[in-house]
């Protein structure tokens, strides 16, 4: 990414390096914004609008829904970023842990860095176990 840039462009893969992702992210005017890190590439996203985000509701309701009927316990997440410090980063829309894994992340938690198996400070949950059931998928 050139330095010289003071604005990344949205919706479209940059290549830059780890430590310039995370500059770029914790810039306030992208604090809406989805990011995502990978293979050396980031991209940003600015919020998709009305279409996505009545769809967004309507997965995270039946899911909901599913879990009480069948009486599963569910820990729904918004805007949480999970990470593989380095090598990759995303942030979905709406992410789910499920039966015995609802109750892993403390409720504060904004980052979940699938790096370690430990918890840390600051907001972050550090779990691998979690990072190497969403990439067997």
């Amino acid at each position: 990414m050139n330095k010289s840039q003071t604005k990344a462009p949205t919706d479209t893969w940059i290549t830059a390096t780890w430590q310039e992702y995370i500059q770029t992210i914790e810039d306030s005017s992208y604090e809406k914004a989805k990011s995502y890190y990978h293979n050396g590439k980031f991209r940003i996203e600015m919020s998709p609008g009305y279409r996505h985000g009545k769809d967004h509701i309507v997965i995270t309701t039946i899911v909901n829904l599913f879990a009480m009927a069948k009486q599963i316990k569910v820990d729904g997440r918004n805007e949480t970023t999970y990470s593989k410090t380095g090598l990759r980063a995303a942030q979905p829309d709406a992410s789910f842990y499920i039966g015995k894994n609802a109750d892993v992340i403390p409720p504060e938690t904004s980052i979940i860095d699938l790096t370690y198996s430990r918890r840390c400070p600051y907001g972050t949950y550090r779990d691998s176990s979690v990072w190497e059931t969403l990439t067997a998928v």
